[in-house]
């Protein structure tokens, strides 16, 4: 769990390019560079496994990570991408070093360096859309 909030501290809080984390199309012209708020937090189940979905039941006890974001304007499948990342740490099958590396070769804008340096697969996993909601959408527009 610490190592999920130490990832999303690494994403959070400042300006990154998130072009590694998204998909985009070739030639699109949106500017990959956001700034997310990230929170993760454990909501504790009940003991009791009777109503506790399969996907959801460890060694007879289940809880559900809660990671949300916030942030101006989401790129295509950005927060399923941001939630693979958190999770492949908090598993232990990414390091947070490797997250760093990307985040700060991708932030500068080094090209060479972006080609050069290969992305760890594990820390471009999507996360399934089961699980995954969108709970508020607010315009800066009167509708």
């Amino acid at each position: 769990f610490t190592a999920m909030v130490d990832a999303a501290e690494v994403l959070a809080g400042q300006e990154h390019n998130f072009e590694w984390l998204c998909v985009m199309q070739q030639g699109e012209l949106r500017d990959p560079r956001r700034t997310v708020q990230l929170s993760v937090e454990i909501v504790p189940m009940k003991n009791s496994t009777d109503n506790i979905p399969y996907f959801l039941q460890q060694n007879g006890t289940a809880c559900i990570y809660k990671i949300t974001g916030t942030c101006d304007f989401f790129l295509y499948k950005m927060m399923r991408r941001i939630v693979g990342v958190l999770v492949a740490i908090g598993r232990h099958d990414a390091d947070l070093h490797a997250l760093k590396r990307c985040v700060h070769a991708y932030d500068n804008n080094d090209e060479s360096n972006q080609t050069e340096m290969q992305v760890p697969i594990k820390l471009l996993q999507t996360a399934p859309a089961k699980g995954l909601c969108l709970e508020h959408i607010q315009y800066g527009i009167t509708i």
